[in-house]
């Protein structure tokens, strides 16, 4: 009944956001500014009493204000290095934190912000005042209400000003204080000379331009239509935009579980009211939208024509082919653009003279870049129209592509066992040459390269298996093979016995003559076009001696097969990859952040219904540490597992969901591809009573943003230096972050340093760590006043150049160990000085690197002490 009761509530809460949203876009298509909504949720957050803050969620944090890859990502208690002193008294040390644009002045025109007071949200937003504006002005009443805050608490006791802010919140809007709040929002979002450089609210409109730019960007790029077309079965995330799911979700997620009915009207009716946008913008936002399905459109009308001229599904399509339908199309704009697109083609014909569906893709795009929307369609017409296709050809050509969707769908479901996929090719085979090969039986066998010159053969079919499953042969044995892998090009031998460079694995095929046939070895080629292994075809254990030679069609099916296997094993490995980054991600996460008790990792699969995905367990950390779950049993649908319904939710809108389930607050952070599709979900759970803190919110954020950047990096590049490279992949991406950050701080660093006469034990410590580190060959004494000589420019110059993988011998490391294992993160966080905990942060990160750099050298397994608790 309760269950029943909390479905309705969330349901009646979606319908009312839905028609908010509704209300608030112009148009259907268009979607809503996601900078502009966070921001009207920070101005409500911020003019709502403590009471009301305790049950909503901080825009300005994580999970709501996500970590984006490519942004910086600062600490709550942060002040821009670049504010004056003036301004630094109108907003709190939290550079998080938003200033809010005026509520009230003279309508239309930027030139009376100087007379507006701008109401600030103090600390953690468990405050609001009205101070005076950025450049000073009106002191009398804002500036001395913002003065009396307590910076280290970030609280401001200011009773009056929130009941007045709440008044002012819960008025109606008239039509003249929205056309007032229009032009004010207007100045807002456009007006940034008002601001400081690095003021919140200028990093938001800097956040809300760029986002628009890198849509725009993409849409306009060459390869448009391949870089926005989504990948997976969930919502498409983005900078910019939120679609209407997206946009209740995000709201529901604002307010909360316990968040009342009136609460969720009274935002609803604020958002309605204050979500304005010039006519410029929503045409701006509409052109984007329209512009973005059609380039959807245009990329399946081009795989479409793709399809039709590759009907044997080889991957390829014939340039020579291309060229004389080109030749037929007549008029001078297109001329044009088949010089402009000559560089391509002829790039590609000097490579292999074929074309793949992406570089298609890519020349199509080149090609009708200059031409009208009407002159655009009657071309790809021509294409349409140029391949004629006889019945048979039409039913082989669907029955292929079903082939080759079961491979990547047992490739993907299999539990990252790249021997399901091969297995899955080696069917595909069997079943094509018995449906479109005269009923011929094949023997396949699949290998994989383990280095420049041995394949290793890892699976076969069964007529086969007992002579070639796990062998190992070199290029001089192999050569078939080894000229397939060369040439990247499939290599067809019509008679074995006249070859004479045929390697037999069965001693009786050898030395009788009796078995004869053709053999075909195609290369399997992967995602990014280098060849990792083969897989050969042979027509040895066929008793009709009539039926031993392969046709064309079929050279061609076996060669696309080849592709498709190479992109399901690259799938597999990057997701494999994967999981070691995020079990490291995981560690740092429960170590430095106590109130997160359980954590698990979900990989998204497709499901047999259109749309629908399912997930399975990869990871699991605990008390206990990070284990490695079961994967071949822990793949399970939203129908399995109703109390888990968070999880496909987070990928459905792919964006961050709460719930409270198994009496555990969880929240569902998901990891996205480039098209902004969920590949994975990371599920942090924390007790009922104990929710994250602000500083450990952040270092769940940072974690994150780095697990992004890392499999961003894996998917473009894959792992060319092993397993153990990956490892410690993403520790070398959080020592880049944090030398960042610790090099923005610059002189506060040093001037928080220098200020201490007799510094606090810990703060010591972890200079003394520091030192050990950029000064391995000096003595240090550990007392302050030898250390602190040290605390000069010159200390972050050295901190900024330093690469631990440049000292494979550190003399200080057991010193460092033993200094950074006696300090927790509770103590640092509980320190609260913001240069200490980079500077602990960055010298543990660089330990366990040293570490493993050791390890490395002397071929022992690495300890990575960063990631055992203290």
């Amino acid at each position: 009944k309760e269950r029943a009761q909390g479905k309705t509530k969330i349901d009646r809460r979606m319908s009312l956001f839905a028609d908010t949203f509704n209300q608030c876009a112009s148009h259907k298509d268009e979607g809503l500014d996601r900078m502009r909504v966070l921001y009207l949720l920070a101005r409500f957050y911020g003019a709502s009493p403590q009471d009301v803050q305790e049950k909503l969620r901080n825009p300005r944090r994580w999970p709501l204000a996500e970590p984006v890859e490519g942004e910086e990502w600062e600490e709550e208690d942060e002040i821009p290095s670049s504010l004056s002193e003036q301004d630094s008294l109108e907003v709190t040390s939290s550079s998080s934190h938003t200033m809010l644009p005026p509520r009230q002045g003279t309508a239309g025109s930027c030139n009376n912000m100087k007379d507006m007071t701008v109401p600030c949200v103090i600390g953690d937003g468990e405050g609001v005042a009205e101070v005076a504006s950025i450049h000073g002005h009106d002191k009398g009443s804002g500036h001395d209400k913002g003065s009396g805050h307590n910076r280290g608490s970030g609280q401001l006791a200011s009773t009056a000003s929130d009941s007045r802010q709440r008044s002012q919140l819960d008025k109606p809007v008239s039509s003249e204080t929205s056309k007032t709040d229009k032009s004010i929002s207007h100045c807002t979002f456009h007006a940034s000379a008002y601001c400081c450089k690095d003021s919140p609210i200028s990093r938001m409109v800097t956040a809300s331009k760029r986002a628009t730019s890198i849509l725009k960007s993409r849409l306009l790029s060459g390869m448009t239509s391949q870089a926005i077309t989504p990948t997976g079965p969930g919502g498409v995330w983005n900078h910019s935009t939120l679609t209407q799911h997206q946009f209740v979700h995000l709201v529901d997620l604002f307010l909360g579980e316990e968040a009342p009915k009136s609460l969720a009207n009274e935002l609803a009716v604020f958002l309605k009211n204050n979500y304005l946008e010039t006519k410029e913008e929503q045409a701006e936002r509409l052109k984007i939208a329209q512009q973005y399905t059609a380039e959807l459109h245009r990329h399946h009308q081009v795989d479409a024509i793709f399809g039709i001229w590759d009907n044997d599904h080889s991957g390829y399509i014939e340039c020579e082919e291309l060229k004389l339908v080109l030749g037929r199309w007549k008029g001078t704009s297109v001329e044009q653009a088949q010089e402009e697109a000559a560089t391509i083609l002829a790039s590609c014909e000097a490579s292999q003279g074929r074309l793949s569906k992406s570089q298609f893709h890519t020349y199509i795009e080149q090609l009708v870049a200059n031409l009208t929307q009407e002159k655009t369609e009657e071309f790809l017409e021509l294409l349409s129209a140029s391949v004629k296709l006889t019945f048979e050809e039409l039913h082989r050509s669907k029955e292929r592509q079903r082939l080759l969707e079961k491979i990547w769908y047992l490739g993907r479901t299999g539990g990252l066992c790249p021997e399901t996929a091969m297995l899955a090719a080696i069917g595909a085979i069997q079943e094509d040459a018995l449906m479109f090969g005269d009923s011929k039986r094949v023997g396949v066998a699949v290998a994989l390269l383990s280095d420049l010159d041995h394949l290793q053969f890892k699976t076969s079919s069964n007529e086969c298996k007992n002579w070639v499953v796990g062998r190992k042969i070199s290029r001089q044995k192999a050569q078939v093979s080894f000229q397939a892998v060369d040439t990247a090009h499939p290599v067809h031998v019509p008679d074995i016995r006249r070859h004479g460079a045929v390697f037999f694995f069965c001693p009786e095929h050898m030395s009788s003559d009796e078995y004869n046939g053709s053999l075909l070895v195609a290369p399997i080629i992967n995602t990014h076009q280098k060849v990792i292994g083969t897989f050969s075809v042979d027509t040895l254990t066929d008793d009709d001696n009539m039926n031993i030679d392969f046709r064309r069609h079929e050279l061609h099916f076996y060669q696309g097969v080849g592709t498709c296997l190479g992109e399901v094993l690259t799938w597999i490995d990057v997701r494999q990859q994967l999981v070691h980054v995020s079990r490291s991600a995981l560690s740092w996460i429960h170590l430095r952040c106590s109130q997160v008790s359980m954590s698990d990792v979900y990989l998204v699969e497709p499901s047999e219904v259109q749309g629908k995905c399912a997930l399975r367990k990869v990871l699991s950390a605990g008390p206990e540490g990070v284990k490695r779950a079961k994967i071949d049993d822990n793949s399970f649908k939203i129908d399995d597992n109703l109390f888990r319904e968070y999880l496909f939710r987070c990928v459905e809108h792919s964006e961050c969901t709460s719930a409270y389930a198994y009496g555990w607050h969880h929240i569902a952070h998901p990891l996205r591809d480039h098209t902004g599709c969920a590949v994975a979900v990371i599920d942090i759970s924390t007790p009922p009573d104990h929710p994250l803190g602000a500083r450990q919110a952040s270092e769940v954020a940072r974690a994150l943003k780095m697990l992004t950047v890392a499999f961003h990096r894996l998917s473009a590049t894959g792992s060319e230096d092993g397993v153990q490279s990956v490892d410690i992949l993403f520790i070398k991406l959080m020592l880049a972050e944090l030398k960042e950050c610790v090099i923005r701080l610059d002189n506060r660093l040093l001037a928080e340093l220098r200020s201490y006469s007799d510094p606090p034990q810990l703060v010591q410590k972890v200079v003394h760590a520091l030192l050990h580190i950029l000064y391995p060959h000096v003595q240090h004494s550990g007392e302050w006043k030898d250390s602190k000589q040290y605390v000069t420019s010159e200390l972050l110059k050295k901190l900024k150049n330093y690469n631990p993988f440049d000292e494979p011998n550190h003399p200080c490391l057991q010193v460092i160990k033993e200094i950074i294992g006696n300090i927790s993160p509770q103590e640092i966080d509980q320190h609260g000085s913001i240069p200490a905990k980079y500077i602990y942060s960055w010298t543990s990160v660089c330990s366990s690197l040293l570490e493993h750099s050791n390890a490395s050298k002397d071929n022992v397994e690495p300890s990575l002490s960063l990631l055992k608790e203290h």
